[in-house]
């Protein structure tokens, strides 16, 4: 016979009969992710400090390497801490969502600041380009994550583990086949590749370099394509783990 059902504190619920009404919160996660972004700013404020003055041929790759490891800790750490705990008995969906929103908000509000000419000085189509897909893959990534707890309740390590392998080759597996077949040249290229596209940290890198374009536009149609291409995957999945949800939910009540 199992144990009463306790929290990380080993504490059991007092008006509960279990801790089914606190998994899949996002209070403690919105905590860790916070830490994670102040942490990963002070670093990147520390890399700053060497310099007597800060221009912006300094500061701009000093925000474009703050932000390829958020989105990092976005695709990896997320799924990653989501998928080694208990979903909640009911709303999944809901839940994921939350977790979402406490993800995207705040880089949202450290990519748009950029566009000023005291930060970063970048164009507004870029920034609309970074937001757009960094955004796109933090969708796509949740929707992954919420299709693997509607289908798995229960952590099993091997459906956890795998559902994990899944995210991390989604994205690692374009860099990695960019490094094996010495690929990585386009990064000296002036002109679009779409296939930095297919990875959310190599899409960072993609969007952020300098494109050597002579006017204000900063970005390519084919970029456009491939963000689309990511909200329409992203928007497929999270339909899919919905209807898994709603068809598994007689079986959870």
């Amino acid at each position: 016979m199992p144990g009463p059902d306790r929290d990380i504190f080993g504490r059991a619920p007092r008006a509960h009969a279990n801790w089914d009404h606190r998994r899949g919160e996002p209070r403690t996660f919105a905590l860790a992710w916070t830490i994670f972004l102040m942490l990963s700013t002070l670093v990147m404020f520390s890399t700053l400090g060497a310099a007597r003055t800060v221009t912006i041929d300094i500061y701009r790759p000093a925000v474009n390497a703050l932000l390829v490891t958020i989105t990092a800790g976005m695709v990896l750490l997320w799924p990653m801490t989501r998928l080694s705990q208990d979903a909640p008995r009911h709303r999944v969906g809901a839940s994921v969502a939350k977790d979402l929103a406490v993800v995207v908000i705040p880089t949202q509000a450290l990519i748009w600041p950029q566009a000023l000419r005291l930060l970063g000085g970048w164009p507004v189509g870029q920034a609309v380009a970074v937001a757009s897909c960094q955004a796109a893959w933090a969708v796509l990534v949740g929707g992954v994550v919420a299709l693997a707890l509607a289908t798995d309740a229960r952590p099993r390590e091997l459906m956890r583990g795998l559902w994990m392998l899944a995210i991390v080759a989604m994205v690692i597996f374009v860099p990695l086949v960019e490094i094996l077949f010495g690929a990585l040249s386009p990064l000296r290229v002036r002109g679009p590749e779409p296939a930095m596209m297919a990875s959310p940290l190599l899409a960072m890198v993609e969007l952020l370099r300098d494109r050597g374009t002579s006017g204000p536009v900063a970005t390519f149609p084919s970029d456009w394509r491939a963000i689309g291409m990511t909200w329409l995957a992203g928007a497929s999945i999270w339909a899919l783990a919905l209807m898994v949800e709603v068809a598994r939910r007689p079986r959870w009540a």
